[in-house]
């Protein structure tokens, strides 16, 4: 699910605070999933990479950290 909360006010003549409350919780949620996107780049740019064509053919050993 999208992880967001029942916004609505429960005084029906305050939306204006219902959307001000609506909008942080959105601006969270992108700089929450930005925040994980640069952890995931930096990740994925410190795995070792080598590029070589594999022979059809060959055994090649996967190794798994964790």
């Amino acid at each position: 699910m999208n992880g967001f909360e029942d916004w609505t006010s429960s005084n029906e003549n305050d939306e204006s605070e219902a959307i001000i409350a609506r909008s942080q919780e959105i601006r969270n949620m992108i700089e929450n999933s930005h925040k994980q996107l640069k952890q995931i780049l930096k990740r994925l740019k410190s795995v070792e990479k080598t590029i070589e064509k594999i022979p059809i053919g060959k055994t090649v050993y996967i190794k798994c950290e964790g």
